[in-house]
């Protein structure tokens, strides 16, 4: 049931963003010719890509990403998902394809806050940005995609109940999610290798400063991420030098073997420094025993004067 209900909701998501435009705005045919000639006909409106300005470009692969990303949208491919893959290789070789993006959601976001609640409350322009930029970012594995996504992680203007933060609202605005949000989410949904966070899903609350943590990080230059099949150790410029990569695992090492000491230390420490202090309870019972003495010594001498009154004879 509750899986059912996950698929209705992403398909009705995808069927809200084929509205954007693009030929998918109808579902895939079901007859086999007719599916492959829709096919043949999206890989070469792919390749023509290359022959558009690259804003344009990007603007159109992106789309058919996205719609093409939803598993439980009428829009799922078949088999390999020729169109989809090839889409991605496609906009994943255009420099600049995140910072696109990422212009155009601060763009929006811009325009959002400076237009007075009167004229403009319903975000929608920025929620379409957020929406199309954060779902195609999600399914584009590259270093430019993790800088990007990481800087957004920062940006949590409009979220309601942020780590730490008060709801940053305008009196008559609706709400939006916050760029940290969909960021958090689109970092997850890449395939990261050795990810921060290993649950299938994310949550704000929970997540978002482990994979800040995470980011931070590598940013600082102390560590390194890479994308599952792909062997290659990256930093945000690229692809990590020889020298970096030695001196991360030089300091990784340092910290086993100090970890280790430790561990060795705690669990071979002097007997005569980790004896249990002398028990409290013990040390009450042994200042007890005198005073135990006197009663009993009371008991025994009233015992004694009860039975030599009882055996006297009556007077």
């Amino acid at each position: 049931m509750l899986g059912a209900s996950i698929c209705s909701f992403i398909a009705i998501i995808g069927i809200c963003l084929l509205a954007l435009s693009g030929p998918l705005c109808a579902n895939l045919p079901e007859d086999p010719a007719e599916y492959a000639k829709w096919e043949a006909g999206l890989r070469k409106a792919v390749e023509k890509t290359t022959d558009m300005p690259t804003s344009e470009a990007i603007e159109k692969l992106g789309i058919w990403i996205v719609q093409l990303s939803q598993e439980c949208s009428p829009n799922w491919e078949k088999g390999d998902r020729p169109v989809f893959h090839a889409a991605q290789a496609a906009l994943l070789a255009i420099p600049g394809h995140a910072q696109y993006y990422r212009d155009r959601i601060l763009k929006a976001r811009e325009e959002y806050e400076h237009t007075p609640p009167e004229m403009g409350p319903h975000p929608a322009k920025l929620v379409d940005e957020q929406r199309q930029g954060f779902g195609a970012m999600a399914h584009l594995p590259s270093v430019e995609t993790v800088r990007v996504l990481g800087e957004f992680l920062a940006d949590e203007r409009g979220e309601i109940g942020g780590p730490g933060k008060p709801p940053m609202v305008s009196e008559g605005r609706s709400m939006e999610p916050s760029n940290s949000s969909y960021a958090l989410q689109s970092l997850h949904t890449l395939p990261l290798a050795n990810k921060p966070v290993t649950a299938p899903h994310v949550y704000y609350d929970s997540d978002l400063e482990t994979y800040r943590r995470w980011f931070a990080r590598i940013k600082s230059g102390n560590a390194t991420f890479r994308f599952e099949g792909d062997p290659t150790e990256y930093d945000l410029a690229g692809p990590a030098p020889p020298e970096k990569l030695k001196r991360i695992a030089a300091a990784r090492q340092r910290d086993e073997q100090r970890s280790h000491r430790q561990q060795t230390a705690a669990g071979t420490a002097d007997p005569a420094t980790t004896a249990p202090a002398p028990s409290t309870s013990g040390g009450k019972a042994l200042s007890r025993t005198p005073a135990l003495f006197a009663i009993l010594a009371v008991l025994a001498a009233g015992a004694w004067y009860f039975l030599r009154r009882r055996n006297s004879p009556p007077t």
